[in-house]
């Protein structure tokens, strides 16, 4: 398995057409040939700092892949860092580490299990980071033989030590979200039943490889959910529930650590189609489009 060492002018060679502008992680993974434990090994003697994520595709082919470029500080003299982080930046980096995270996951255990099966979706065309850069989310959708989706499996790369874990397929899956604090998954996914209705599901990441997702939010026949945000500093989300008979919606505080969910809207006199809840920072009011 070959890494692509690569500097700043060989980089843009194969950025061909960027599908996502980059996500900047601070972590300090180490790209180097895979071990038995992971992606990568042990750490060289120059200094790691953040990585950037972006998913390139080839206009030829459309394959979309996940890449990986690593900040690669020399230690020469003393290291100019940012004030409030104790890891180098991308402007500090004096190369990069790049190499396809995608490439790494074929032939073993991953997300892609047939040649008509894409990275991601057309909903969320990008892998997903968790707040803190220690995990990423790769959906890999599964089509049939017409390219139609059927479902996603997702698979979840550590970032430290490069192992992974991977989940079942689920049927109707089309996106996925870490919550703000991390202990805990979201889906969203077109109900087997009704393809018109959606479903949240939620499961913890350390369970993904052999633990199904169970459904989560208000129920009721019609009833189509999707999820709409973060609550900060917590595992708790939102979501919009929206009754496909009579088109009228409401936002609900989901709490996936006992399954309970707290209608926000309900009393607020809103007899429109609710959208987009946003709670403030505190937690204390919710915005909402109508």
């Amino acid at each position: 398995m070959q890494m692509a060492r690569s500097t700043t002018g060989p980089l843009t060679s194969f950025l061909w057409r960027v599908a996502l502008a980059s996500l900047v992680v601070g972590v300090s993974a180490c790209a180097m040939p895979a071990d038995e434990t992971g992606l990568w090994g042990p750490e060289e003697q120059e200094l790691r700092g953040r990585t950037i994520l972006f998913v390139g595709t080839d206009p030829e082919t459309l394959r979309t892949d996940l890449y990986m470029a690593q900040a690669v500080v020399e230690e020469q003299g003393e290291l100019q860092v940012d004030d409030d982080d104790s890891e180098p930046g991308i402007s500090e980096a004096s190369d990069f580490e790049v190499f396809s995270i995608t490439e790494m996951l074929v032939g073993g255990n991953n997300a892609l299990q047939s040649e008509t099966d894409t990275l991601f979706s057309e909903e969320v065309p990008f892998p997903v980071p968790d707040l803190a850069g220690d995990r990423i989310a790769i959906l890999g959708t599964t089509r049939d033989a017409y390219g139609e989706p059927e479902g996603g499996r997702i698979q979840l790369l550590e970032t430290q030590d490069g192992t992974s874990r991977l989940g079942d397929e689920v049927e109707g899956l089309f996106a996925v979200n870490f919550t703000w604090n991390g202990n805990w998954l979201i889906l969203d996914r077109r109900a087997p039943e009704d393809p018109a209705r959606t479903e949240v599901l939620v499961v913890a990441p350390d369970l993904i490889n052999y633990q199904a997702p169970h459904p989560v939010g208000p129920e009721g026949p019609g009833l189509s959910l999707e999820f709409a945000g973060h609550v900060r500093d917590s595992d708790r989300f939102l979501v919009v529930a929206r009754d496909l008979a009579s088109g009228e919606s409401d936002a609900f505080l989901v709490d996936p650590d006992d399954g309970t969910s707290l209608a926000l809207t309900d009393q607020a006199e809103l007899t429109d189609r609710v959208d987009e809840p946003v709670l403030s920072p505190d937690g204390r009011w919710l915005a909402v489009t109508r």
